[in-house]
């Protein structure tokens, strides 16, 4: 029967080459650049008749090129397993933490390798090019007995398994007794690590993961491998020190199994904190449930990879299983990047839904109270779905309009706001487009900005002129997987918007907002303190405040959240909210709000519609 006598992770070669496709970011050991062995000339120049100093090498900047000798020490999981061939007594498998210090010798080319008492050295005579891929690269060396197998994933600077700073190892040692196999499997990462002064300690940040495990006690049977290989996504915030990580991959055994039943498939999940002051973290992780701890450190100058190695289990240890992850942090989106001011091609922002525009007849000055609010509803309308804008001809579309510069009103314009009208007989219609930039008060936006449309009708005949007004948001979207998933954020920000109340002039909404997210529970909260003038002029009115209280939606939509707004005091009200996130990574978020409030000092039912917009603080 093979049990650890396989070498699994000689399989997890083939499984990562098999996940990768055949990609990878190319380099690692045996190709080009001095940095591991099996490379270079192997010739040593004749000593100097005069011996002189050895000068002080020169740190290791990358993996890229590893000139000079050094010893890297982490922590790495161990798994321990005793199998007996006799039937004389049961198998055995323990799994642990522990130091494991990989020495590169830049002389000799050569890695070795020491866990507690054991140690073994590599040479690159030793490298096994039948198993090798482009992801790992093979090693093995066998006395009599004993065999011994290094996989190191390769060196570079793109692709799936293949990183600059941070690499990932798996030592296998087996003994053939003559009625038991003994064999450990050390798996390590190591690497140039992130210096604790030079790491991160504001904002958020995500990394593309990737995974490769040996896993033992398969349906119960102890001596029955697996290895797995996965990816994933890992966010950090680097503040408050929270680490959450998951991602799927595949299994495939070495063994035959007893029913040969598997599940080809796994899902791994982990929660992990920063050691407060270092570079360094702990925490628990998981593969399909149960239990299991995680321990890594992040990589390069900056912290441009990341490092961990893990023991998992489940069914009270019976599954078992010891790896490593490997990430490397994921550059902003490019699109996303975009200030909403540089865009070159045709846009199509969508409208929040689930707000409805306001529709109101208002007395003209045939009748009893011009200027007067007759009647108000809230008015769905499915043509107010979408605004278009095309930078190249400056001109904006919006219910089946397309407003140019011919149609810009100067006197109603100023910095920050630019005005539209088109009138068709004795109707019009209104677009003011907004773009705060900090002059005159205003919050500074860069990726986000809101709009203001009204239509007006104004009849030869009747006492009334109906008016429609919608106010929205718009802007470059966060990509749903841009989106932080750990962290809290506030955004400090300014309400617009309108209002309106029987027997009332309509009112102008000004104010200010604070929207609050908590990535990690997917919650939204803040508050919005409306101001309300009458339009025209007139005595501003203070209601109170307006809770917030919301969540971000299920993937994919997850720039996008919903929910409703609650007064402060006793009044009553029913307020929804629709909003999304802005910029490559959050920078900036809005909400579209409205529906009906009856504030308890005012007598009367408002219907208000609005947008809330601000800044990451």
């Amino acid at each position: 029967m093979l049990k650890f006598s396989v070498s699994a992770a000689a399989l997890a070669a083939g499984l990562v080459l098999s996940a990768c496709s055949g990609g990878g970011g190319g380099g690692g050991i045996g190709s080009a650049g001095g940095s591991a062995p099996g490379t270079g000339s192997g010739t040593t120049p004749a000593p100097a008749p005069t011996p002189t100093p050895t000068p002080t090498p020169t740190p290791n900047a990358s993996l890229l090129a590893l000139n000079s000798s050094e010893t890297f020490t982490n922590d790495g999981a161990t798994a321990v397993g005793n199998f007996p061939t006799n039937g004389a007594s049961s198998p055995t498998l323990n799994i642990a933490f522990g130091s494991i210090s990989v020495a590169y010798d830049a002389r000799a080319r050569s890695y070795t390798i020491t866990s507690g008492t054991r140690s073994q050295t590599f040479l690159p005579s030793d490298r096994d090019a039948a198993t090798s891929t482009a992801q790992l690269t093979m090693f093995k060396r066998g006395a009599g007995a004993k065999t011994d197998t290094l996989a190191l994933t390769a060196i570079g600077t793109s692709g799936a398994f293949t990183y600059q700073y941070v690499g990932a190892g798996y030592w296998q040692h087996t003994e053939n007794g003559a009625d038991t196999i003994a064999g450990s499997v050390d798996a390590f990462i190591y690497g140039i690590r992130t210096q604790d002064s030079a790491m991160p300690r504001t904002g958020t940040g995500t990394y593309a993961l990737d995974l490769i495990g040996i896993e033992s006690g398969i349906n119960s049977q102890p001596e029955a491998l697996a290895a797995l290989a996965g990816s994933g996504r890992m966010d950090v915030d680097f503040m408050g020190g929270r680490m959450l990580f998951d991602g799927t991959g595949r299994r495939v055994p070495v063994t035959t199994l007893a029913g040969n039943a598997y599940l080809p498939t796994f899902t791994f999940r982990g929660d992990a904190n920063l050691t407060a002051g270092t570079a360094s973290f702990k925490g628990q992780m998981a593969i399909d449930g149960g239990g299991g701890d995680v321990s890594g450190r992040f990589f390069g100058p900056g912290a441009e990879e990341v490092g961990a190695s893990f023991t998992t289990w489940i069914s009270g240890g019976k599954l078992t299983t010891v790896g490593t992850l490997t990430g490397r942090r994921k550059p902003e989106d490019s699109a996303a990047a975009i200030p909403l001011a540089n865009l070159t091609s045709p846009q199509s922002f969508a409208i929040a839904s689930g707000v409805s525009p306001i529709q109101a007849e208002v007395q003209n000055s045939r009748g009893t109270e011009p200027g007067k609010v007759a009647s108000f509803t809230g008015w769905p309308n499915g043509a107010w779905s979408s605004l278009g804008f095309d930078p190249a001809a400056k001109s904006y579309t919006f219910d089946g309009r397309t407003f140019t510069a011919a149609n810009a009103v100067s006197a109603e314009s100023s910095d920050g706001v630019k005005t539209y009208r088109q009138v068709d007989g004795d109707k019009s219609a209104t677009l003011r487009i907004y773009t705060p930039n900090g002059s005159n008060g205003s919050v500074a936006l860069t990726y986000s900005a809101f709009a203001d449309y009204m239509t007006l009708q104004q009849p030869a005949t009747g006492t009334t002129d109906p008016v429609a007004r919608l106010w929205s948001i718009y802007g470059v979207n966060t990509p749903s997987d841009n989106v932080p998933r750990v962290g809290n954020a506030t955004y400090a920000g300014a309400i617009y918007g309108y209002a309106v109340r029987g027997g009332d002039a309509p009112y102008d909404m000004r104010g200010t907002a604070s929207i609050t997210v908590d990535f990690v529970s997917r919650t939204i909260g803040g508050e919005l303190r409306p101001l309300f003038t009458p339009t025209g002029g007139g005595t501003t009115q203070d209601f109170g405040g307006l809770t917030l209280s919301g969540r971000i939606e299920a993937a994919p939509n997850t720039n996008t959240f919903s929910g409703g707004a609650t007064p402060m005091n006793n009044s009553t009200a029913s307020i929804g909210i629709a909003g999304r996130f802005f910029g490559p990574s959050a920078q900036e978020a809005g909400v579209s709000f409205g529906g009906t409030w009856k504030p308890e000092q005012f007598g009367g039912t408002l219907r208000l519609q609005g947008v809330a917009i601000g800044k990451r603080q």
